[in-house]
């Protein structure tokens, strides 16, 4: 018996050799492809939101024609007059406090335009901070009350908001800085502490 173990062909050995260059040649193919990131996802463009301007320049040089004038008359002359608009604004504030509004409310705007009038006169009178800090955070506190039921998405509740909130203590700041002496500062400021819940 003749076992003769014959020589693989060189067809046989080619192609043991391609395969494994194709296996070889198919793995480094995978672990490049592998390497390669994933683009990013396409993150949708949002439209930028419309910077707030108060757009009042004409407003606040009344306002300060309005501080220099009662400046001038002296407190006893101007009080009627800070009776009344404090008056008003009491009222617009009881108004507030039995009904819920929309923020496009006009009660809103006449709110606004009463509490920079009182601050004027205010800055000429500083013995009044103090209710006037307690008015203010009357106004800031009715206003988020308010804003509770309000869209604060929408553009037209997030410039009501700002232009109550904000110019609310705005206008504070300007007439305690309108104050001859710091003794005339008031002894209450907007914090918490000061009106527990807001």
């Amino acid at each position: 018996m003749n076992t003769a173990v014959s020589a693989p062909s060189p067809q046989k050995r080619l192609g043991w050799r391609q395969r494994l260059a194709f296996g070889t040649g198919a793995l480094v193919l995978i672990a490049v492809l592998l390497l390669i990131p994933e683009p990013l996802p396409r993150v949708p463009q949002a439209s930028a939101p419309r910077p707030f301007a108060w757009k009042q320049d004409e407003v606040w040089a009344g306002l300060e024609r309005e501080f220099v004038s009662a400046k001038t008359a002296g407190c006893a002359t101007i009080a009627g007059r800070m009776k009344s608009v404090t008056g008003e604004i009491n009222n617009l504030l009881e108004e507030l406090g039995d009904r819920t509004l929309p923020p496009a409310s006009p009660l809103f705007t006449v709110l606004e335009t009463n509490l920079f009038h009182l601050a004027a006169l205010v800055a000429a009178c500083p013995e009044r901070l103090n209710d006037f800090t307690a008015l203010v955070t009357r106004t800031r506190a009715a206003v988020k009350r308010q804003s509770e039921q309000w869209d604060v998405n929408a553009p037209a509740t997030r410039e009501r908001l700002y232009r109550l909130l904000f110019g609310s203590r705005i206008a504070l700041e300007e007439a305690m800085l309108q104050a001859a002496t710091n003794a005339a500062l008031p002894t209450r400021c907007l914090s918490r502490r000061w009106l527990p819940g807001l």
